[in-house]
């Protein structure tokens, strides 16, 4: 994968690399499940053929680009060991591809990636808005929302309104870069096209891709399966990554909350690499190999319970 903007992963690299890949393999069932605020389509990319239904996401924050590279890395791995009858990791890509249906949602928030990459100057009629949102700072490289000013990842029917009654502690007071949870559930299109997603496909499990901190959060208010937190540690076992269950606000209003919530099922959030938002690209490689396991392993899990 290289870069048409050494900036970062933006939309425009997305589009370019997903045409490639359906070209390379025309197998991959690539759709668009709803638009954006600026009317950027949001692609979902499907392999396999398998009964049993798993979906993966990243980006649902712009400054956690890296993520949709690694996903994207990730399904061109994954197609090129299929292709040449290998394995993916430790397991048979045929195998999987066989048995398991994945959905992949590379980009949950394609503007607000855009304006953490791109800034938002070229958004001409609503920069001076953007700039007040953003503490009136023009370096929007820390952008998590979306257009809006809406984190997504707080936007979710799940414990949503303790999020927005935790916002004036952490001194969110209206829209912004990060922790805003809009003005109700699913007020984004955003989130509105994860939710239609979700509910017109049986997924057996998620894996939410956020950026940084090598953890892997599993739970929901007590919702989740009781056998969770034990296929979490099964799924990070020889990786650097730690199983944890987040405190406060930040655990509500998500989309593996509110999946677990709906479905009673398997939901996972892996922060990926470490360091400061937005970890550079040249992380990429390495990022890559030490979530290897658990790219595989959310399919994996599926296949036997």
């Amino acid at each position: 994968m290289k870069l048409i903007n050494k900036k970062g992963y933006d939309y425009e690299n997305l589009i370019r690399d997903i045409d490639k890949l359906g070209k390379r393999y025309p197998f991959c069932d690539i759709f668009s499940i709803g638009e954006s605020v600026t009317k950027k389509e949001i692609i979902c990319i499907k392999l396999g053929s398998g009964s049993i239904n798993v979906l993966y996401n990243g980006a649902h924050h712009g400054a956690e680009w890296i993520t949709s590279a690694l996903l994207m890395k990730f399904i061109e791995e994954y197609s090129e060991a299929y292709v040449g009858g290998k394995k993916i990791g430790e397991i048979s890509a045929a195998f999987l591809m066989e048995n398991v249906s994945l959905y992949v949602v590379p980009m949950v928030n394609p503007d607000g990636v855009d304006i953490a990459v791109n800034g938002a100057r070229k958004y001409t009629a609503d920069f001076p808005r953007l700039f007040r949102e953003n503490n009136n700072s023009s370096d929007f490289s820390g952008w998590k929302a979306n257009f809006n000013g809406v984190d997504l990842n707080h936007n979710y029917d799940a414990l949503w309104e303790l999020s927005r009654d935790g916002e004036e502690k952490e001194g969110i007071f209206g829209p912004g870069p990060t922790k805003y949870a809009g003005e109700a559930p699913f007020s984004e299109p955003e989130t509105v096209a994860m939710k239609n997603l979700t509910e017109e496909n049986d997924f057996k499990i998620t894996v939410s891709f956020h950026s940084q901190g090598r953890e892997v959060y599993y739970n929901f208010n007590g919702k989740e399966p009781i056998y969770s937190g034990f296929l979490a540690k099964a799924l990070t076992l020889g990786s650097p990554y730690n199983v944890v269950i987040p405190q406060g606000s930040a655990s509500y209003g998500g989309y593996k909350d509110w999946f677990i919530e709906t479905t009673g099922r398997l939901g996972f959030t892996v922060e990926v690499g470490e360091g400061e938002n937005p970890i550079p690209i040249s992380e990429l490689s390495g990022i890559y190999k030490e979530t290897l396991q658990i790219l595989t392993g959310g399919m994996k899990i599926a296949c036997l319970i």
